[in-house]
């Protein structure tokens, strides 16, 4: 039977987390020993999976940041049991890749770095080269994110959950904004963009995490323009219901998208997407893709939507796109690609 370690560092309501989910969720299903190892948090999607060993539930980001080279030491032992039990062991997201520092030096080809991110400090930059040149397995999240680390790896595209049915409902009116009020997110342009389709008959909605750490001046703002905020609402079936489109807003100048689930779960729920220069969304989305304005004028942006309103023959074509290409994203497929990774991972190290 095989043997494998989890390690992931940071809890939250986000991507990576929600990836990990569906990682423990797709190894669950194949015969092998599964240890999960969290380090911080208690209220992501990570701390609701059962079985999950977590150091710290601290979510105090300060606390958090103060204590993350003390987890690193912590989890040296039990790393070292996985060098010399043969467990293959799995790191989530490139914070979580120091902690597997033992298992690179002496058994690489057993050992999986999960990256999501593109931006990060020089040293996990550094230490990631090492750890492909020694032989260990990098995942990526797409081809937009392995062309632009620059180093030898597999693509293992997200995955979603989405159990929504194949109709599409009569009154798509709905404006979707997903994410937060950071500056990285584009909440702002959502604001302008919406401010210049006044009069226009779209119902703009922005859905988030939680209130902790939003922007009281721009919640006002929407308010006067008419935006419906709503907060904890995680499930996608409830956050694109009714939707006419979903408006992807992230500034690649802060942040830069490596995959998108935002973009995958409103396609797999037949909404389709409009990005404002975000790179990585047509890769994912193929034909999927309503349109992009990578100069990020609201006024364009807006001009666009008003556009793909007169557009009917256009929109339904779009919604039929989105049915054809979400099973590409589904957890079904991902599953799949986890269960085939190992498999391989295995048979090649036995096979050497």
């Amino acid at each position: 039977m095989h043997s494998i370690l989890l390690i992931n560092p940071f809890d939250a309501v986000a991507g990576s987390q929600r990836i990990a989910v569906n990682i423990v969720r797709a190894l669950r299903t194949i015969e092998c020993k599964l240890d999960v190892r969290l380090g911080f948090g208690s209220d992501g999607f990570l701390s609701r999976c059962s079985g999950v060993k977590r150091f710290l539930p601290t979510n105090n980001i300060k606390v958090r940041k103060f204590l993350y080279p003390l987890w690193l030491l912590i989890l040296v032992p039990r790393v070292f049991i996985s060098v010399i039990s043969g467990e293959v062991v799995w790191a989530n997201t490139i914070y979580a890749a120091p902690a597997a520092f033992l298992a690179v030096l002496f058994s690489p080809r057993r050992v999986i770095i999960h990256v999501h991110e593109l931006d990060f400090p020089i040293i996990f930059t550094a230490f990631l080269s090492f750890a492909v040149h020694r032989g260990a397995n990098l995942l990526c999240v797409s081809d937009f994110h392995r062309r632009e680390l620059g180093l030898k790896a597999v693509i293992l595209p997200n995955s979603v959950s989405v159990t929504h049915d194949e109709l599409v409902h009569q009154h798509q009116n709905r404006l979707v904004f997903v994410g937060n009020t950071s500056a990285e997110k584009g909440f702002s342009l959502f604001i302008e963009v919406v401010r210049c389709l006044s009069g226009c008959d779209l119902i703009p909605v922005a859905f988030f995490p939680s209130q902790e750490h939003c922007d009281t001046t721009l919640l006002l703002q929407a308010e006067s323009v008419g935006i419906a905020v709503r907060y904890g609402v995680t499930d996608p079936n409830e956050m694109y219901e009714g939707g006419f489109l979903s408006l992807l807003c992230s500034d690649p100048e802060l942040w830069r998208e490596t995959f998108s689930l935002v973009s995958v779960e409103s396609m797999c729920c037949l909404v389709p997407v409009a990005s404002a220069g975000t790179k990585v969304v047509r890769e994912i989305l193929g034909n999927a893709f309503a349109f992009d304005v990578s100069s990020r004028d609201p006024v364009e942006i807006a001009s666009e939507i008003r556009k793909l309103q007169l557009n009917t023959k256009r929109h339904e074509d779009l919604v039929l796109a989105c049915r054809a290409r979400r099973g590409e994203y589904m957890f079904e497929h991902f599953q799949q690609r986890v269960q085939t990774l190992i498999k391989n991972l295995w048979e090649s190290y036995q096979s050497k």
